[in-house]
């Protein structure tokens, strides 16, 4: 099993993450810190949809892009206005 450090991520995440390193001064750390936290927010959302073990193993979210969060915020939202909340 890989590292969660080790994860593919998103190209949207990548640009933040350099954005907050060159141009907000963080530290490499810090970046390297919210990419693990956003791959653990990417598998769990992946998760709640249903994928496959098996497919969330590869710890590969470069799939994930901002529709896919958006979408599923709007998901959370319908579900929460509704009542209907399960998680």
């Amino acid at each position: 099993m890989s590292s969660l450090k080790d994860n593919k991520t998103c190209g949207l995440l990548e640009q933040y993450l350099s954005y907050l390193t060159i141009v907000k001064g963080r530290s490499p750390l810090t970046a390297e810190e919210y990419r693990v936290d956003n791959n653990m927010l990417f598998e769990y959302i992946k998760r709640k949809r249903g994928v496959p073990d098996k497919m969330l193993e590869k710890r590969d979210f470069s799939d994930v892009d901002s529709a896919f969060v958006w979408l599923n915020e709007m998901l959370c939202l319908h579900k929460a206005l509704n009542g209907s909340r399960t998680d």
